[in-house]
């Protein structure tokens, strides 16, 4: 509509008198109409949350609140009630967790019975409305979604029901959440298989535990039986018998990787003696023979001289047999 049209009318008359052609201007009216552009009702304002790189096939994410607001009065809705604000995905390669997400008023006084709806493919928030001056708002928020195929990227936006006011549908075309996928590099090391004695205790996890993907990254290890800190990347296990544990690495876009590394527990090995005493008195240059025996298969053994004279390990065979000399 143009703001200014001008119209003009003019009046007048022509008297004619013998041998004289007179013109006499009885009046000009000028009329003027101004065409201002009026406002009936704002906009409403939608504030996305953060924009999600999530990965194809991955677990649930989190999405941050997303704001929902007047810049006037009943820019919203009209009075009434069981009005609908309903929110859909951009593709089906996307779907948010069913019946996860709360709704909250966070502005005005007129908003009421506020309530929310999440199922796998749209969110249908459903709410009263009275009279009232202040500027509204609502919260979407604790929703969760995930990817589960590769397609391109796309927005949530506004695509059905009766709570905006004629004039205000402009808040279909914003964006609510702006979402991506991709196929993600996360890896995940346990570490090495590690060997310890009953009661002993090893390090476990990668150098890095995690890699690849999107930071940060969350660790769970399972079971936890016997480990220091089950969400540290690299926990001390102390297991009182033979162990896999298992690592499920998670990274910012929803990806999970899994991997395992066993700890094998030997029992302490209990020692015997033939002779059972090993306290014997010899004679210089003569010998003694003994053999200790191990609980444990495979142990193998040291000798040590813990009084006097030499041990001559040339005569001490590997099964723990041998002859002594002092």
């Amino acid at each position: 509509m143009p703001k200014n049209l001008k119209l003009e009318h003019k009046m007048s008359s022509e008297r004619i008198l013998p041998g004289v052609r007179n013109r006499v201007w009885v009046g000009v009216l000028y009329v003027v109409f101004s065409f201002l552009p009026v406002l009936l009702h704002g906009q409403v304002v939608v504030t996305p949350a953060s924009p999600l790189n999530l990965c194809v096939g991955g677990d649930y994410v989190a999405v941050g609140d997303i704001i929902i607001a007047e810049t006037n009065p009943n820019d919203i809705t009209d009075n009434g009630t069981g009005f609908t604000y309903i929110i859909s995905l951009p593709s089906a390669d996307y779907e948010f967790e069913d019946n996860v997400g709360a709704a909250l008023i966070t502005g005005g006084d007129r908003l009421s019975s506020m309530s929310i709806d999440v199922d796998p493919n749209q969110i249908t928030v459903t709410f009263d409305h009275s009279p009232g001056g202040a500027n509204d708002q609502f919260t979407i928020s604790n929703l969760r979604i995930r990817a589960v195929s590769s397609g391109l990227s796309g927005e949530l936006r506004r695509t059905a029901g009766t709570s905006i006011q004629t004039g205000n549908q402009p808040s279909d075309n914003q964006n609510h959440l702006s979402l991506s996928t991709s196929v993600s590099t996360l890896a995940a090391e346990a570490g090495s298989p590690a060997v310890i004695c009953s009661g002993a205790s090893a390090n476990i996890g990668g150098s890095p535990t995690a890699s690849g993907g999107t930071g940060p990254y969350t660790y769970a290890w399972t079971p936890t039986t016997g480990l220091d800190d089950p969400t540290d990347a690299n926990p001390d296990a102390n297991p009182t018998t033979t162990t896999v544990y298992t690592v499920s690495v998670s990274d910012a876009a929803g990806c999970t990787v899994n991997d395992n590394v066993t700890v094998t527990v030997n029992p302490t090995p209990v020692i015997t003696n033939t002779p059972a005493s090993l306290v014997t008195t010899i004679c210089s240059g003569a010998s003694l023979g003994f053999t200790p025996t191990s609980s444990v298969g495979g142990t193998t053994f040291t000798w040590t001289s813990v009084t006097s004279g030499p041990i001559q390990a040339a005569s001490v065979s590997a099964s723990g047999s041998g002859a002594v000399n002092d």
